[in-house]
Parts: C-alpha cells; structure tokens; sequence
C-alpha cells in the first residue's frame, strides 16, 4: 500500500529518450491548470505537486509528492542547520541520494548511503545525527512492486558512466553512439549525454546528464518511465505534447510513447521503469 500524505485531494481532470538509450492521482487541486485525463498525464512541475513539511522524531524536512497512474516519486529535503535526519521508510521503495550522508539500518544490517548511491529498501531507516549542507533523498514508489522484495544496494562509486552522442546523418537518418572514437569525430549540433545503470533486482534506475544544446532523437518508451529533473531547463516532445521542464519537476515516460529532448541549460535527471501492469 503506497503511503498518501494527509491533504491530497482527486483532480480527475489533471491531467522518453533516456528509455531508448538504455481512478485519479493526487494533486493540489488549487494548482490544477491541467485540462488531460489522469491516464495521459505526463508532466507535474514542482509548483503542482504535493508539499508537505513534516516534523518527526526530532527532524524537520519537507516531502514534495508527485503522483502518476504508474507510481509515485518524493523528493526529502533536510535544508542545512536544520537539525538531524531521520527517516523511517513507510513502504518499500526505490531510494536514491542526491545530497547528503545517511546511514542507513534494515533487516540486512547497517550501511553508508553517499550521493550517486542507489537502493531498493523496504523498512529502513536512514539519518544522519549532525548532517552537513543540504541532505535530499529521492523515493520512487510502486503498488505491487515485485523488485522491492529483496534489499539491494548499489554504490555510485562502482557504477560507470557511459557517454552517448546521437545526430542525423546526412541522409536524415538517426545516429546514436557509445563509440569513442566515433563521438570524436561527430558533427558540431551533435547530443551529448553522459549515462550510468544501477541493476538493482532486475530492475534499473538510471542517472543521466544532458549537455546544453543538445537535441536527443526520439525514442520509444519499452516501459511507463518515472522521471525526476535534477537540475537544468528542457523542453520535453512526446507524441503531440510539448512542455517546458526545469529542476523540480518529474516526468512520465508513458509505455509505447515517442518522445525527445530539447537541451537549454546542462541537465540531470534521475529515473526508473515502473513495473509491468498486471
């Protein structure tokens, strides 16, 4: 059962590149400004999702829920000087750190989560007593979600990142390359990005970076794909929709979509496949 924060309230009339390189949600209806179905929604900016600031156990952070028909992503943000970390996970979950040291405690025993770490993690807790700078935790968060059976952690430091670059030929034709020698000698409007997986129980979240300016080519979505935006400014074509994205908002990659990135400003984002419908 994913866990719903107190204030959500049904707007049932709210309404993927990175994919190809490897009834009703909650919303604040006061924000609503969407006119699409629930089903096709594919966008939430920071603005129109949930925001909550909680106090708990002696900590004082605040969760930003964003809700799609496939899953949930949250965004824990502990800002610097206020106080110790702590958080007990209320549902199996696929964590990733951003900012911030936590340890971390679970039926598996203890361990260090550092940024660039990612985990599947069903009842943990992580904290961190006197933490330094900001400490932002992202939760990605399915019903039924078969990889949350078993715990799995994955250190970012033993993770690679791959380099990718896609243009159009001559011919008009699509090109998309890992090929060092080939990324050396790519034309000038080429799409610069920058990739690593973490296989974690046959499931993968992924960390990609985008270079500004960059155009991706379009690529068709094998999975619903939740997305969480870093850092950056974008614009984002699937099928006939276009939207501006900028850190803080989520996306979501619908399964069979076609979809693009246009590039303004040098760009991180964070995502994972949501699990098969059933």
């Amino acid at each position: 059962m994913i866990e719903r924060l107190p204030g959500v309230v049904p707007a049932c009339a709210l309404a993927v590149v990175l994919i190809a390189l490897s009834g009703c949600d909650g919303v604040q209806q006061a924000l609503a400004a969407e006119t699409v179905s629930d089903a096709a929604r594919l966008h939430i900016p920071h603005g129109e999702a949930l925001h909550q600031s909680i106090s708990q156990d002696g900590s004082q952070y605040s969760i930003t829920t964003h809700e799609y028909p496939s899953g949930l992503v949250r965004v824990l943000r502990w800002t610097a000087g206020s106080g110790p970390v702590f958080r007990r996970l209320p549902e199996p979950a696929r964590v990733f750190i951003v900012e911030g040291s936590l340890q971390a405690s679970d039926a598996e025993g203890a361990f260090t989560l550092v940024p660039g770490d990612a985990a599947i993690l069903s009842s943990a807790t992580l904290q961190n007593d006197a933490p330094v700078g900001d400490t932002v935790i992202l939760e990605f968060v399915f019903e039924n979600d078969p990889a949350a059976a078993e715990h799995a952690v994955m250190k970012g430091e033993s993770v690679g990142w791959v380099e990718i670059a896609q243009w159009y030929d001559a011919e008009g034709q699509p090109v998309s390359t890992r090929d060092q020698a080939v990324i050396a000698a790519a034309p000038d409007d080429t799409a610069r990005l920058a990739m690593r997986h973490f296989p974690l129980n046959d499931v993968a979240m992924r960390q990609a970076t985008l270079q500004a300016g960059s155009v991706t080519i379009p690529g068709i979505a094998r999975s619903d794909v939740l997305l969480y935006v870093v850092r950056g400014r974008m614009r984002r074509f699937e099928d006939e929709h276009v939207f501006e994205v900028s850190a803080g908002d989520s996306i979501r990659e619908a399964q069979g979509g076609s979809g693009y990135w246009e590039v303004f400003e040098d760009a991180e984002v964070v995502a994972t496949d949501a699990p098969a419908a059933r």
